[in-house]
């Protein structure tokens, strides 16, 4: 666990990641508190971000699990076709979390849930995660350097086509929550 590959970078506006261990406690049919004992540890994570073309792939396949790409579709695009189902194990990931000293390393990231929404302006992606273990490190700032994302193209409302049962609904759409 020394190093972690990651897969993708992006730069999120909120970030957040913790063991999820809330304490049980015992009243004994009063209301003072008379003992605390941890409860089950269940690490979680969110992120909250603006989404680009080059980084919602890797959000639809960790939430979905299946993906297929392929190049030059008729000639002039790309096809990116995601789906799911009852059988499909989920993608685990590994993700970092950097600070302005520190940095969490966080493994066996598996979508939670995923939430996408688009208005007129730039479209936004929630995710939440569950994971298996963390390791945390000091950033050595002789040692460091910040990734820079080259050629972000952020989604805006207008990108989006919505279709219902195969056909563009009559109404003109403004925004959607997906």
């Amino acid at each position: 666990k020394d190093s972690v590959k990651v897969d993708f970078h992006q730069r999120v506006s909120k970030a957040s990641a913790g063991p999820g261990q809330d304490p049980v406690t015992i009243t004994n049919g009063s209301r003072m508190v008379q003992a605390k004992r941890a409860g089950y540890m269940e690490p979680t994570a969110s992120t909250e971000s603006t989404m680009d073309v080059k980084t919602i792939q890797y959000y639809l396949k960790a939430l979905l699990g299946n993906y297929i790409f392929k190049a030059n579709v008729e000639g002039t695009k790309n096809h990116h076709e995601f789906w799911g189902g009852e059988n499909t194990t989920l993608p685990s990931w590994q993700g970092v979390i950097t600070y302005d000293i520190a940095e969490k390393q966080l493994f066996g990231l598996i979508c939670d849930t995923l939430k996408i929404e688009a208005k007129d302006d730039l479209a936004t992606l929630s995710c939440d995660w569950i994971y298996a273990d963390e390791q945390q490190r000091r950033i050595d700032e002789d040692d460091y350097t910040i990734k820079e994302i080259d050629g972000v193209i952020p989604l805006i409302g207008y990108d989006f086509n919505l279709e219902v049962a195969g056909k563009k609904p009559n109404a003109i759409i403004s925004e959607f929550s997906l």
